[in-house]
């Protein structure tokens, strides 16, 4: 199996790059990064986890450099923004390396 990837130019987000994955040149999903310098979270998501002084669940947000999305993905409802990866916690960025 040969992975290519090729830049989606209809779709444009700002700090976020979306590419077309292709498998075998068979169109199979999209992969979505944040540019360089950027990280970028999704802004519907309602992720908690539990506070270890009070063990009351408390809101956070997950961070990520990378997603992967099918081929069927509706861009129309994106909700993910990208903000500059020195603004957050780098505990919480997942897909750093």
């Amino acid at each position: 199996m040969v992975y290519t990837y090729e830049i989606a130019t209809e779709y444009n987000f700002p700090n976020i790059t979306v590419y077309k994955s292709f498998n075998d040149g068979v169109h199979n999903g999209y992969r979505v990064n944040s540019n360089d310098g950027y990280v970028m979270y999704d802004k519907s998501a309602n992720n908690t986890e539990l506070d270890p002084e009070t063990m009351m669940e408390v809101p956070v947000i997950y961070y990520y450099r990378v997603m992967h999305c099918p081929l069927n993905y509706n861009f129309a409802n994106f909700t993910w923004v990208a903000v500059p990866r020195d603004s957050v916690d780098e505990n919480y960025i997942f897909g750093a390396g």
